[in-house]
């Protein structure tokens, strides 16, 4: 799905609208969001999207809302994953074995669903990956009311993981934008 693609990873960060990113994101061959995939507007969130990654059940609706042809659920916890996620044909499952080194290696035991893929697309044959609107919880989320010092997650630990993946690996760059920069 991802040998030799230019992929895009589009994160909920509040930051991305500041941005007139969109254009960009939308000539990636593979455009992966998140949870709800919120895009509040084309200009600076493109309007393109082949993946949903989410650990929160999701109305089946937004897949063809948003055009979507993948589901990745994210989540460890198999009871949450929803029937109608698991009869759909373009469904992956992000494995439990990974989850559990990807939380022994940051130190973390929640990591976002967006540290997830970033982690599994590290270890892909992928082209490059591009990754639009992380900014690590410091403009808020699209997709949420929670605060940084409210979510479940430790974003200062991620930030740094992603920082020292952009950095050692070519393939990966974080197109930073508003509160970014």
């Amino acid at each position: 799905m991802v040998r030799q693609k230019r992929v895009a990873v589009v994160g909920n960060a509040r930051s991305l609208a500041d941005s007139a990113f969109g254009a960009e994101i939308d000539d990636h061959d593979l455009i992966i969001r998140f949870k709800f995939s919120p895009i509040p507007s084309t200009v600076s969130h493109g309007s393109r999207t082949d993946v949903i990654a989410t650990s929160f059940e999701v109305d089946p609706s937004l897949m063809i809302e948003r055009g979507a042809s993948y589901i990745f659920w994210m989540s460890p916890p198999r009871h949450a994953l929803p029937r109608w996620i698991l009869r759909s044909p373009s469904f992956f499952l992000y494995p439990r074995e990974r989850h559990q080194a990807l939380c022994a290696q940051v130190g973390n035991p929640r990591p976002t669903s967006g540290l997830m893929m970033i982690d599994l697309l590290s270890r892909s044959p992928c082209k490059s990956m591009d990754l639009y609107g992380f900014d690590f919880y410091q403009s808020g989320s699209f997709s949420g009311g929670q605060t940084k010092e409210t979510t479940p997650h430790d974003y200062d630990t991620e930030e740094d993981f992603v920082l020292r993946l952009v950095g050692s690996d070519a393939r990966f760059s974080h197109r930073r934008s508003g509160m970014d920069s």
